[in-house]
């Protein structure tokens, strides 16, 4: 079944590719959530979305690379393996090499015009923002939010694992992931490391044992992340609690 959702959802995507490819441009309406992070109201093909949905779309207003914009096209089809076709994301890269390709054939690279969207990885946004609104020190120095030369890195802190087994996890913890949702996130990074092989039944113990020693490793400097989620989910249950008005019509 899973299969079959995953064609359907493929199909959405390039009917709604194909529907607007003749397009000039066109915009995207978006909601704000309570930190001002804007997130498409699309539900299937936005710049948000999947590795196909980036890779296909473009700026409809372009401007010359620069110095800075061709050194990050230089950087893009690096990632993952080299080769689009078996990188981490796959159509991004081809696209990326595909404007790398013509820039570098201009006469001058620099000034050569790109429709590409160039996107750069954040550190934990999400938790960057929490430690910003408690100005919580201790978080600020793992989120490379201070100036300070101590500064390192959340993931490498969190413990002595590769940082992309953990990664999604600790990305979402601030987003309240449950026990089971960061389990099954961590069980496919486990799958896809190849470290415990094709032995299933280690796989959900080390899986939860990842998942336990990641969680508590974020207590304590995100213990100040957490009183805040506590008290946004608060507000919440108290805004939506159920009103009635009583008047002099229906007593």
């Amino acid at each position: 079944m899973r299969g079959i959702y995953s064609v359907a959802i493929l199909n959405l995507k390039l009917t709604a590719a194909r529907t607007m490819k003749d397009e000039k441009g066109f915009y995207y309406p978006h909601n704000l959530d309570f930190r001002g992070c804007a997130y498409s109201m699309d539900s299937y093909f936005n710049h948000l979305g999947s590795d196909l949905c980036r890779g296909i779309l473009e700026f409809a207003v372009c401007h010359p690379l620069g110095k800075s914009g061709l050194r990050c096209l230089k950087i893009r089809p690096l990632e993952g393996r080299g080769w689009w076709s078996v990188a981490e994301n796959p159509f991004q890269c081809l696209t990326a090499c595909i404007n790398l390709s013509e820039a570098l054939r201009s006469p001058s690279p620099e000034t050569t015009v790109s429709h590409m969207p160039i996107r750069q990885v954040g550190s934990c946004n999400g938790l960057q923002q929490n430690a910003a609104f408690r100005r919580n020190e201790l978080g600020q120095l793992q989120l490379y939010f201070s100036r300070r030369e101590t500064s390192r890195c959340l993931l490498k802190s969190c413990c002595q694992v590769d940082g992309k087994l953990v990664k999604k996890t600790v990305m979402t913890f601030v987003y309240g992931v449950t026990y089971i949702s960061a389990c099954d996130q961590i069980k496919r990074r486990i799958k896809e490391h190849g470290s415990i092989g094709d032995d299933a039944a280690m796989l959900l113990p080390a899986s939860c044992y990842a998942v336990r020693a990641t969680l508590t490793s974020l207590q304590e400097p995100f213990e100040a992340a957490r009183s805040i989620m506590s008290w946004f989910g608060n507000c919440a249950k108290i805004k939506t609690f159920p009103e009635a008005l009583t008047t002099t019509r229906n007593q």
